[in-house]
């Protein structure tokens, strides 16, 4: 199966209001990721979605088949949201977060996605740390007008 998602999650044993903030932060690189994944066209395995998530198994790599998941367990340092007290350290908590789960990855499946996909993050993320993708467009009047 081609994999064509993947997010950063907090875990299932966190609270439920912190987990989502957490995944609200990192959601601008999960979706960044997932697009360059889809050009990509990679395949490893029965599962199309990769999750990455602090520790919260003695598990390095689990498949949750129903959902056609493959969690990886990083180590888990998150403290508090404090921590993304600016854009700054919240692009590098989460950048350092996907390259060491995609290395990861990369041994699990001796794969070499890891060098690429930090210079993809290093360009798409130069002028900013924002996640655009264009969904629709149209010209009126000679002036496109775009949808983000």
């Amino acid at each position: 199966m081609q994999i064509k998602k993947v997010y950063i999650y907090l875990g299932a044993k966190a609270d439920g209001k912190l987990s989502m903030q957490y995944e609200n932060a990192a959601s601008y690189m999960s979706l960044a990721i997932s697009d360059w994944f889809k050009q990509r066209e990679v395949s490893v395995g029965e599962f199309n979605r990769i999750l990455f998530q602090e520790a919260n198994s003695n598990e390095d790599f689990s498949i949750v088949a129903s959902a056609k998941t493959m969690i990886v367990e990083l180590v888990k340092d998150f403290k508090n949201l404090d921590q993304f007290n600016n854009a700054e350290a919240t692009h590098h908590y989460f950048l350092q977060k996907c390259l060491q789960g995609f290395t990861r990855v990369d041994t699990q499946f001796s794969l070499n996605l890891t060098a690429e996909l930090e210079v993809f993050l290093a360009n798409y993320f130069k002028n900013g740390y924002v996640y655009e993708k264009e969904m629709k467009s149209k010209r009126i009047n000679g002036i496109k007008y775009q949808v983000l």
